[in-house]
Formats: structure tokens, sequence, C-alpha cells
């Protein structure tokens, strides 16, 4: 679960966002809206992998809007 900040605009509750990974490092390819700005994101290190300590994943989510704000939009939290 990715919780976004308050200061990101995320589609409605259960619409299904787009993951994008360049380099490969995450299996992910979609990503569901859930209530309070969270996202779920399922396969994201692959069925079976084990996620090592210093492991650095590069993904992009399709569809969040920034705000229309010079302000930071706040914090966000990952969690597995």
């Amino acid at each position: 679960m990715i919780r976004m900040p308050s200061g990101m605009t995320l589609p409605t509750a259960g619409s299904k966002m787009q993951v994008v990974s360049d380099d490969g490092s995450t299996q992910a390819t979609e990503a569901t809206v859930l209530p309070g700005n969270l996202l779920q994101i399922l396969n994201f290190v692959g069925v079976g992998l084990t996620m090592e300590a210093e492991s650095a994943f590069s993904l992009r989510i399709i569809g969040i809007q920034n705000q229309n704000s010079v302000r930071d939009a706040g914090d966000w939290e990952i969690t597995t």
C-alpha cells in the first residue's frame, strides 16, 4: 500500500491506474485506488520472489494529479 500525500489527487476509489517500471525492478502493472488516498499495488516484487534489504525499486504511476501550488504536497508512506 502507498499512502499518497493529501496534496496529490487520485481518481475515485475503485479506479485502476497503470504502473510502469522503466528499469524492470517491479512486476506490478496496475494499482487500485482505495479510500483515504491509498494505492494498492499487487505483485510489486513478483510472486515467489524475495525483496533484499538494500533493494531499490523504480516505478511510475500514471494518472496522479499534482496540486496547483508551490507548497509541498505532503508526506507519503509505503506499507508492505
